[in-house]
């Protein structure tokens, strides 16, 4: 009895130290950001049958099924801060145990399982993502899940009809949940196929997730990629076909996976030295990870899907998988990996051993704190002027607060000109009467807030003045 509680006593604190970091972000409740409140406008305006049929507003992707059940907890718990951010929580709690799982399942030495899961609960990214709002989060719980499905049906000796059943219509939810799961999948159903006792149910499985695959790229992807919106907004996170650009990209991946991170070289050797450990036990059970990696370069490649940052979020398990896999090394030298792994990572466990103390959690801008004060302070007949780049904050917290005030939007045609600051002064020139200035975000490399508040100071005196960063909200009168 006492042996099996020290086995699992460590592995109990780190998952309670990781679930405790996750459940923070969520208990302090910072401000929406404005990707978040992008998202958000479509889950006041949109029905649940208009996920599947329409685009996200503002220019916005998320997997039908995220939305669905994101605006299901709203119709229970109402729409704000909180409720839209319960789906990434939970997901990001239950990656912990899954990502275990997952771990003791390719990984060979309690040494290489326990340090690997202190990585994955100590991850500045995975923490991050665990109290936004957005779908990140949730991509690493379904790749995890299908991910040790596939291998533990691969393990397996009895098939039947009923799990193949099971199995499939669980596949088929989470891709509609997790589009970016149909890379697991895929690599889980040739996992199956390199079986002999598992070809015929592989094929089954694949034949329904092709046939809601196809669905699923009709309904959704053709109209999300109708004006090449991922390929403007990500041109340059595509793998090219020569692959030139593919270091310089794994390198950033593995920067924003592990930042603060100074010590990049020692993860990169790492990684290579752990994927090729897999190739030399042959563990066939690691395919499906491997498998994952080479798709999303794939997809890349095909400029379908960026190889950037938190849209390949999913890829940090197999990433920190390989890079501990060389923990599993039976000689002295996997103490003196240890020893450089925790160099290299003490930046990252410091932070959010450290994160564990703070009160209070600022998320970039403090757009809530300012619809608020609006809300609290504006009389019914004052204006409020909104910079086009916060338009989705307003309407968001509008519809929170119950703003009812006239209010004049920056004119679009502002936003793309280099001559922004003059086309935006000569707008409030035609403005009269108490105005307040909402501007919370701006347009980044293009941002003007703080230039427009300081001629709007420099002619007037304002009633109120609050500045944080780029942040602005001034009630003056024009």
């Amino acid at each position: 009895m006492k042996n099996n509680l020290f086995k699992i006593l460590p592995i109990a604190i780190i998952i309670a130290i990781g679930i405790l970091l996750r459940l923070k972000g969520w208990i302090l409740n910072p401000s929406m950001w404005h990707d978040e409140c992008n998202l958000a406008v479509s889950i006041i305006d949109f029905n649940l049958f208009d996920y599947f049929t329409k685009r996200l507003e503002l220019g916005q992707v998320a997997p039908p099924m995220f939305m669905v059940l994101t605006k299901l907890l709203t119709n229970i718990f109402g729409i704000n801060d909180r409720t839209l951010r319960i789906l990434p929580e939970i997901c990001s709690v239950l990656s912990l145990i899954l990502f275990y799982l997952l771990s003791k399942e390719v990984l060979n030495t309690k040494l290489a399982k326990i340090s690997v899961l202190t990585a994955f609960a100590l991850n500045s990214a995975i923490i991050y993502y665990a109290s936004e709002f957005k779908q990140y989060g949730c991509d690493v719980f379904s790749t995890l899940l299908v991910l040790l499905l596939f291998i533990r049906i691969y393990q397996g000796t009895n098939l039947n009809t009923k799990k193949i059943i099971i199995t499939t219509i669980t596949m088929i939810i989470i891709s509609w949940f997790s589009f970016i799961s149909i890379l697991g999948i895929a690599a889980g159903i040739i996992l199956l196929l390199s079986k002999k006792e598992t070809r015929k149910s592989s094929l089954l499985i694949a034949i329904p997730l092709i046939i809601s695959g196809l669905i699923y790229t009709k309904v959704i992807l053709m109209q999300t990629y109708t004006d090449s919106f991922m390929v403007k907004n990500w041109n340059n996170e595509f793998v090219k076909f020569n692959l030139t650009n593919l270091p310089i990209l794994f390198i950033n991946s593995i920067k924003y996976f592990l930042a603060p991170i100074k010590m990049v070289l020692f993860p990169m050797i790492f990684f290579f030295i752990g994927l090729f450990t897999f190739i030399k036990e042959k563990q066939i059970k690691a395919l499906p990870l491997v498998l994952t990696f080479l798709f999303t370069i794939g997809l890349s490649m095909l400029k379908i899907y960026p190889y950037a940052e938190r849209v390949i979020l999913f890829l940090l398990p197999i990433y920190l998988i390989l890079i501990f896999k060389t923990l599993d090394i039976q000689n002295r030298a996997r103490f003196i990996i240890l020893a450089l792994i925790i160099l290299a990572y003490l930046p990252q466990f410091m932070i959010n051993i450290n994160y564990l103390k703070v009160k209070s959690v600022y998320k970039k801008e403090p757009a809530r704190e300012f619809a608020q004060h609006l809300a609290e302070t504006a009389k019914k007949s004052d204006l409020i002027f909104v910079n086009s780049a916060s338009k989705s904050e307003f309407l968001y917290y509008k519809y929170i607060y119950n703003i009812e005030n006239d209010v004049i939007f920056e004119e679009p045609e502002n936003n793309v000109s280099e001559n922004r600051i003059n086309l935006l002064k000569t707008q409030l020139e035609q403005i009269k009467g108490s105005t307040w200035f909402y501007m919370p975000y701006d347009i980044p490399h293009r941002a003007v807030s703080n230039e427009i508040a300081g001629w709007l100071l420099n002619n007037k005196e304002p009633y109120e003045n609050y500045n944080i960063g780029t942040s602005n909200l001034i009630h003056i009168e024009l």
